[in-house]
């Protein structure tokens, strides 16, 4: 069995369109556009060839904050990278985390935030 990892990656400053079709092209993928009162405006790849593996691009901001009931650190899903407006999220089996990272490495600035097992 190939246990699986979630590992978070910023990049720093505005997010822009731009870097979603530069992932496409780099992991040579189609992301699916996507909305949620949770994530806001997301973009998903589900590889249906095995299962749970995902990619999910999302702005590091979150769509249900309210000044008047929240702490300013609450505006953010990663409040310690508050220089990252764009977050990727990358899910799946080691094995297969690995190898996407490895190509996500092309991309300028790109930082792992965070790993979990």
């Amino acid at each position: 069995m190939n246990e699986s990892i979630s590992n978070l990656y910023g990049f720093p400053g505005e997010f822009e369109e731009s870097l979603i079709r530069r992932i496409s092209g780099i992991l040579q993928i189609k992301f699916e556009e996507h909305s949620s009162g949770y994530w806001g405006d997301y973009w998903i790849f589900v590889d249906d060839s095995m299962e749970d593996n995902n990619i999910r691009i999302y702005l590091n901001k979150d769509p249900m904050f309210d000044p008047k009931l929240a702490p300013q650190e609450d505006k953010f899903f990663e409040f310690e990278h508050k220089d990252c407006e764009t977050l990727l999220e990358l899910y799946g089996p080691i094995t297969w985390v690995t190898e996407v990272e490895s190509l996500l490495q092309r991309i300028e600035n790109i930082k792992l935030i965070k790993t979990e097992y």
